[in-house]
């Protein structure tokens, strides 16, 4: 499933950011269990985290703002 797929990809890639490539390369090594942590924090708190970051809309900043605004967007 492609949407399965893809938002495993978004996931992997919250986990990478937040904690370092070496935390993700040992929960890729043990695998992925209900009782998996990173970095000493259980996996599911961290989803739950990640979960709350889908909701907030992303924002530009004001550089990017003032940038589209001098530039127009094409």
């Amino acid at each position: 499933d492609l949407h399965a797929y893809l938002q495993s990809a978004v996931f992997v890639d919250y986990v990478r950011q937040q904690f370092g490539p070496a935390p993700l390369e040992r929960l890729w090594r043990q695998g992925a269990t209900l009782e998996a942590s990173v970095a000493g924090r259980k996996l599911q708190d961290i989803e739950r985290e990640w979960r709350v970051t889908l909701r907030e809309p992303e924002r530009p900043s004001p550089a990017e703002l003032d940038a589209i605004e001098s530039k127009g967007c094409g």
